[in-house]
């Protein structure tokens, strides 16, 4: 005689009971807490995973290391190129590139002259494209009062443009912004950022969600929901320079 098989309804429900009755239980919750826990590891792991750029720009490989460097010179046309001082540099990639780890000051010329002065945790410089990648969090100065901070920035040497690809913080003479990402093109001193952007002067704030600057002038101008917040009388609005 064969004895009947209980209904999926049946199954389901003990199936039920033995999961409540398990996640009552002190191993349960501490077996919740162990995921929980992997899961938050996971997503922080997630989330602090470096770009491609930043893992090459941290490759330790090398056969050829050159510690407490006082000035690396590159030059291009005749003219400096770039000049850095690290705490030591090394060649890599087969020796298509240079990595520098502390670099205290990095240094882009233009026609010669100092244009750019950076500092930044790790540099990397290729031969081949004359590309630069700055990671581990880069600060900057420019030309009139141009400065800025953020994680990662590169140099397009083809484009002749500065990229920041996340979070960046400027200044430009007497304004202060943010935005999620920065362009900076070097022959039309153009700062560009699809934003949202935020632009604080003095006694005033601007918000927009497109910003487009000019070093040379300090014009600045925001679009698509310009909003402005201002003190009057105390609020200092950016001016085109004459």
């Amino acid at each position: 005689m064969i004895s009947p098989q209980p209904s999926s309804r049946s199954v389901l429900e003990s199936v039920s009971r033995a999961l409540r009755a398990f996640l009552c239980s002190t191993f349960g919750r501490l077996a919740l807490l162990a995921v929980a826990a992997w899961g938050t590891v996971s997503l922080w792991n997630w989330v602090t995973t470096e770009s491609v750029e930043e893992q090459r720009a941290g490759d330790t490989s090398s056969p050829l290391k050159i510690a407490s460097l006082d000035s690396f010179l590159v030059w291009k046309d005749g003219k400096k190129h770039w000049e850095v001082a690290a705490d030591s540099a090394q060649v890599v990639d087969n020796g298509d590139a240079w990595l520098a780890l502390g670099v205290s000051k990095g240094v882009l010329f233009r026609e010669g002259q100092s244009w750019i002065t950076m500092s930044a945790p790790r540099v990397r410089y290729s031969n081949l494209s004359k590309n630069l990648d700055a990671v581990g969090g880069v600060s900057a100065s420019g030309p009139q009062g141009f400065s800025f901070s953020t994680p990662q920035a590169r140099w397009l040497d083809a484009k002749k443009l500065v990229e920041i690809p996340g979070a960046v913080r400027a200044r430009l003479r007497e304004m202060e912004f943010s935005a999620p990402n920065l362009t900076y093109q070097w022959e039309k001193g153009e700062l560009q950022s699809p934003g949202p952007v935020e632009v604080r002067v003095p006694g005033g704030v601007l918000r927009g969600s497109k910003l487009r600057a000019n070093v040379n002038t300090s014009e600045v101008k925001l679009s698509g929901g310009t909003e402005l917040i201002f003190v009057p009388g105390v609020a200092k609005l950016p001016q085109k320079s004459p």
